[in-house]
């Protein structure tokens, strides 16, 4: 619990306060009698707050105490299981704590959320699964924050929505573990079921996009199925074993076999081109001249003789050239050869004829090709139609797990509240009541008494009951709310307030005017005493005017 706070910008009549000492029960700031205001009840109120790991206290609506007194550090002492531990906190460095000694050196420096951590585990409720701040924040009801509103007593702040103050309430009575896991699990199954919408959306998944195209796909199913098998019987050998891929590709293997064979006619062209000139050459160009000379006795034979060298020189040239083109001519032919023969082997190996057209199969090819699309996206349809079912009954487990969760909280509220009021008006007035409808919507009242007093009354109780039966360490109760409830009633409130064991922090005016028990309850509480002419918070109050000299 918290122990003590101290601040050496706390003063009275000049001089620096002793330090606030704190204990188990009611720890009441008592006012003047004259419920003189701008004293520092609030304030003071707002610095526990702030002890407690809250930042309102340097909020643009509080931030004058530090425009008045300049910046300074609040130092205090919480003890758990009699361990005392030491902390102080600086306005001029908010967002860290100090861990300090006794006599309040710093030790070590942490972060705001490490300490805020660290005090939940102390006061027991980290398991719930939920912080210190939006644990005990919702019930620091304090002028300035945004927790007074007595129709929404779960609200923490004015922007937050709903939902966060039914949750925050859920896992204060430490229900929330079960519908976190189902929660998980609908989230999971969200991100699955908007995963496949997406890639829907940007055509990675083809999908028919209603129960109508689905229908009118095993339509068009059925009819192209009747069409593969037409066309299966009409062929020699039956195509019903091959699939699309192995007929596309058997029709490539036949267009690349045709143009390798019309290669093979043409090298085996040219190759019988070349044996013929090759035969050519090899003619004897030495005749015998005897029979000329006998006619032509003064011809020149022996240019005869080099001419006909000539041509067999030339004759042997070609020959070389005839067998180096040939040479090549036959390896090309033994490629061409080779890859026909390995088609064929590969068109065998797809267990379909040879003489099957290239037509045939394209078409083969294009029906079962759309078959395939068809199939695909009626089977994306119901897969998508399977994961949108599984959402709703995953978010109808949710929603029935929360609804269950939130009734039960409910009744126990409802039936604990009822038994304050009995406390205080003998079964003679209505209690506070509390309506969740859903996650998101509840409804606080009193029936058949919409009054402001009654109001504050009910908000009061229902922290009390949450105070007591809960982990929930602490409250506190500013002027602002205890203000509007009749005296009466307030006495019968201060004498519960009395009786808890957990820490209550109210701020409290008038003390005098009411019966001696309850004087007597305020001064035992008592913790610190404010009144004005030097014994503000600090000193003074800012709205002082100062007189010349």
């Amino acid at each position: 619990m918290l122990k003590r706070i101290s601040c050496d910008k706390f003063l009275s009549n000049g001089s620096i306060r002793e330090p606030i000492v704190f204990h188990s029960g009611l720890n009441t700031v008592l006012g003047s009698p004259d419920a003189k205001n701008s004293i520092g009840k609030s304030t003071f109120l707002m610095i526990i707050d702030f002890v407690f790991g809250g930042t309102d206290y340097l909020s643009k609506d509080t931030k004058d105490t530090v425009d008045n007194i300049g910046h300074h550090t609040i130092k205090f002492e919480f003890e758990f299981d009699r361990e005392s531990l030491y902390f102080s906190r600086s306005t001029d460095n908010p967002s860290f704590i100090n861990m300090c000694d006794s006599n309040f050196n710093v030790v070590k420096i942490i972060p705001l959320n490490e300490y805020n951590k660290a005090l939940a585990n102390r006061y027991g409720f980290r398991d719930n699964g939920i912080s210190l701040r939006d644990f005990v924040g919702r019930f620091f009801r304090i002028y300035h924050r945004e927790t007074t509103n007595e129709k929404f007593p779960l609200r923490s702040a004015t922007q937050e929505n709903v939902n966060a103050g039914i949750v925050a309430l859920i896992k204060m009575f430490n229900k929330y573990h079960q519908i976190s896991e189902q929660e998980h699990i609908k989230n999971k199954t969200q991100e699955k079921e908007s995963a496949f919408k997406k890639a829907k959306s940007f055509n990675q998944i083809k999908a028919a996009p209603n129960n109508t195209a689905f229908k009118e796909n095993n339509k068009d199913i059925e009819k192209l199925e009747t069409e593969l098998y037409q066309l299966t019987i009409e062929t020699q050998r039956g195509l019903s074993d091959l699939d699309s891929f192995q007929a596309q590709e058997l029709a490539e293997i036949k267009k690349q076999l045709s143009s390798l064979r019309r290669q093979r006619t043409q090298l085996n062209s040219q190759l019988g081109s070349y044996e013929d000139d090759s035969k050519y050459t090899n003619k004897n160009f030495k005749h015998s001249y005897d029979s000329l000379k006998e006619y032509f006795p003064n011809a020149n034979y022996e240019e005869l003789d080099k001419v006909e060298a000539f041509h067999l020189k030339l004759a042997n040239i070609l020959k070389k050239e005839f067998k180096q083109s040939e040479d090549e001519i036959n390896l090309l032919l033994s490629i061409v050869k080779e890859k026909i023969s390995s088609l064929e082997s590969k068109a065998n190996h797809l267990k379909t004829a040879p003489t099957i057209s290239k037509a045939i199969l394209l078409k083969y090819a294009d029906i079962t090709k759309k078959i395939e699309v068809l199939k695909e996206a009626n089977k994306n349809f119901s897969e998508h139609a399977k994961l949108k079912d599984n959402l709703k009954s995953e978010k109808d487990k949710y929603d029935e797990l929360l609804k269950s969760t939130m009734i039960s909280i409910e009744n126990t509220l409802n039936s604990l509240m009822k038994n304050y009021t009995d406390r205080l008006y003998n079964g003679e007035k209505t209690a506070p009541t509390i309506e969740i409808a859903d996650s998101s919507h509840y409804h606080f009242f009193t029936p058949n008494d919409t009054g402001t007093g009654s109001l504050c009354r009910g908000l009061v109780i229902f922290d009390l009951v949450m105070l007591n039966n809960t982990k929930l360490p602490a409250v506190v109760h500013d002027t602002i709310i205890l203000k509007h409830i009749e005296d009466e009633t307030l006495e019968k409130l201060i004498e519960l307030y009395s009786t808890s064991s957990k820490q209550i922090f109210i701020a409290f005016d008038r003390d005098t005017t009411y019966s001696k028990k309850m004087q007597s309850i305020l001064n035992d509480s008592k913790v610190l005493k404010l009144s004005p002419g030097g014994n503000e918070l600090f000193g003074r109050a800012w709205n002082d005017v100062k007189k010349e000299d």
